[in-house]
């Protein structure tokens, strides 16, 4: 986990990372394919996998394999590594949200169960045009997500006001840690959403449907004057 000095007002907007921020599934589903075909099984459907890949390598394992067990996983990592930013990329409009954040001086971190190597490789190559104030990965704490430990180990580190975070995800365990964490929540629709999943039923604060409106959710929370 990393922090930078904080320059910026006492306010952060905490994101999820796959499917929030960034759209991982074509690399998560391409590196699912290869290992199913070295294993000389038949690939996933990307639309189905798609919506998989919030649940990480042991949700896209048991998909592809009908099973789990640390050695297919362990491969699947591997293979990934090394295909982690071929076609992902951020969703669209969230420089331009991240650009706004700024121009209101509010700082904006990750918190993800992805594992501290892959996320710190993956932020490594995507270009963001503001820089995070704090990154929280799924291994550097004793529990992750939907357990509260990573926000509020966040917004201990950078001395937030509860009442001065936001948390945003595309999954129920999100909502669940940010509410846990006793932080407000917004909840996007355009993530890695399975069928018979509705966001609305998540009990977050806002629910919106594009990256483009993360903003106006903010907004509707009364965080920005």
């Amino acid at each position: 986990m990393s922090s930078k000095k904080n320059v910026m007002s006492n306010k952060i907007i905490l994101f999820d990372l796959d499917g929030t921020l960034i759209d991982t599934a074509p690399d998560l589903v391409l590196s699912l394919n290869k290992l199913l075909k070295k294993h000389n099984l038949p690939l996933a459907p990307y639309a189905i996998a798609r919506n998989e890949s919030s649940n990480g390598s042991k949700g896209l394992v048991s998909l592809g394999f009908k099973k789990n067990n640390s050695s297919l996983i362990k491969e699947f990592i591997e293979i990934y590594q090394n295909n982690i930013c071929v076609k992902s990329k951020l969703f669209p409009s969230i420089n331009e949200l991240l650009d706004e954040l700024k121009s209101y001086n509010i700082q904006w971190g990750v918190v993800t169960n992805k594992p501290k190597k892959l996320t710190r490789k993956l932020l490594s190559l995507i270009n963001l045009s503001v820089k995070p104030s704090i990154v929280v990965c799924g291994d550097e704490l004793p529990k992750r997500k939907p357990d509260p430990i990573q926000i509020e180990f966040a917004i201990n580190k950078l001395n937030i006001n509860k009442n001065d975070c936001i948390y945003v995800g595309d999954a129920l365990r999100d909502i669940q840690a940010g509410k846990a964490a006793g932080i407000r929540t917004i909840a996007v629709r355009y993530g890695y959403i399975r069928v018979n999943e509705d966001p609305y039923n998540w009990q977050a604060d806002i629910v919106i449907n594009k990256a483009s409106s993360i903003i106006e959710g903010i907004k509707k929370l009364g965080f920005i004057n």
